[in-house]
């Protein structure tokens, strides 16, 4: 089973029809190469209570016509026609009277209770959030998406002399207090982060201090200096009074991206991770903002009396429109990077997939309509590899970015069986998948 001419072989066996998935799309935009491994990612958000949320500091019901049918709001006060719901109701305009899309709960909308905001003109707590989604949690409406952060393990702000750490403690993070030992190529207020075998720079100092708003997610128990005690938080720096200070406890289905830094120097950047109500974890699946949509998301409404139980997709032209496809949208093709970070254990192990075949297969670069082979437990692949002069048998191999690499703490893939030793375009390796 393969392209003729290809790079990538099935070596061992058909795969039956549960294997091959014809379906996959690359996310608009991107190209993927034959032989990349990818998994297949979610383009749904959330479920979403009502499409329209317009605002939620009106103590009276506003005056509407039949071209506002489907505006939402939230009851501050209920006068007026209002006066036969609750303060905290979620209510929906159908064109000729008001209806309940979502009862209150003590007062507000029940915790994570989720909106679209639409309008241009949203006021109150959704002003400034259109097209965005917006989730409620004690009463305070706000986006799942928190600012991006530089590292996600922060761990201390007082150290002079580089700490002695192992290679599985990768990934952590420390602001230099003092450029003893390792660290005496660094400056001070330098944020560096250790990758196994090296301390690299991941945001310089500016005037022996962080830049002022640098933010960064804390996730060790043992986190000390100004971060002792705050495990799982979001730190931000200020430059008026030179200190850390908590800036965001999250809540379940908070997400952050690990960016800002030197691209491409920490080993979580460019990756959004999930807080489910107890550790920061990273989902393949789940690479999107959850928030702000990018063409081709989908959102099911659930709720709202105009709009349920329908499906929504944001289009190239920057609007949710009726989707054409009332059903989940098609998951597409994401370059897979194997789950990482301390808390790498307790995330969804992903599906695995090597693309092998699409429809503009003259390059072997592919846009659309893709088939891939699903890596089950002892298939074995033959996979081209500029590195199979290193990569030699029993090799255990992760994935990053779609390409297949020597295993170091993620989740592992499969293992080399059979390399022949050449390095550049003409390597190849054959790989049992896990």
């Amino acid at each position: 089973m393969s392209n003729l001419n290809s790079i990538f072989d099935t070596l061992r066996g058909w795969p039956n029809g549960a294997s091959l998935d014809y379906n996959f799309e690359p996310l608009t935009g991107s190209t993927l190469v034959e032989g990349t491994v990818v998994t297949g990612a979610n383009r749904n958000l959330p479920e979403a209570s009502v499409l329209r949320i317009i605002d939620d500091s009106l103590i009276t019901a506003p005056t509407l016509t039949l071209a506002d049918r489907g505006k939402s709001y939230e009851i501050a006060t209920a006068g007026g026609v209002w006066s036969v719901f609750d303060a905290g109701d979620i209510v929906t305009w159908t064109g000729t009277a008001w209806e309940l899309a979502v009862a209150q709960s003590g007062g507000d909308p029940p915790d994570g209770t989720r909106a679209v905001v639409v309008e241009a003109s949203a006021a109150g707590s959704f002003a400034g959030l259109e097209k965005k989604v917006v989730v409620c949690t004690s009463g305070a409406w706000a986006v799942l998406d928190l600012d991006d952060a530089v590292v996600l393990r922060m761990v201390d702000d007082t150290l002079v002399t580089a700490p002695t750490l192992a290679a599985s403690k990768r990934g952590q993070a420390y602001m230099v207090a003092g450029v003893g030992g390792v660290w005496s190529v660094f400056g001070i207020g330098d944020i560096v982060e250790w990758d196994g075998a090296a301390w690299n720079l991941v945001l310089a100092a500016v005037a022996a201090e962080p830049p002022d708003g640098t933010r960064v997610v804390v996730v060790e128990a043992s986190a000390a200096g100004s971060f002792t005690g705050g495990e799982e938080e979001v730190w931000t720096y200020a430059t008026a009074g030179s200190a850390w200070s908590t800036t965001t406890t999250p809540a379940a289905d908070n997400r952050i991206l690990v960016d800002g830094g030197i691209a491409g120097i920490s080993v979580y950047d460019g990756k959004y991770y999930t807080y489910n109500g107890t550790a920061w974890l990273f989902n393949p699946a789940e690479q999107l903002a959850a928030s702000t949509p990018v063409e081709g998301v989908r959102i099911k409404i659930v709720d709202d009396p105009v709009y349920a139980t329908r499906w929504y997709d944001y289009t190239a032209a920057g609007t949710w429109g009726k989707s054409s496809k009332q059903k989940d949208a098609d998951a597409y093709a994401a370059l897979l990077t194997s789950p990482d970070g301390p808390e790498a254990l307790l995330a969804p192990k992903p599906d695995a997939w090597v693309i092998i075949q699409g429809n503009d297969q003259w390059d072997a670069q592919f846009v659309g309509n893709m088939a891939a082979l699903k890596l089950n437990s002892g298939t074995v692949v033959k996979v081209q590899h500029d590195d199979a002069d290193t990569l030699v048998a029993g090799t255990k191999l992760q994935a990053n970015s779609g390409v297949l690499e020597a295993y170091t703490d993620k989740w592992p893939v499969g293992q080399v069986i059979y390399t022949n030793g050449v390095a550049g375009s003409t390597g190849f390796i054959h790989v049992a998948a896990y």
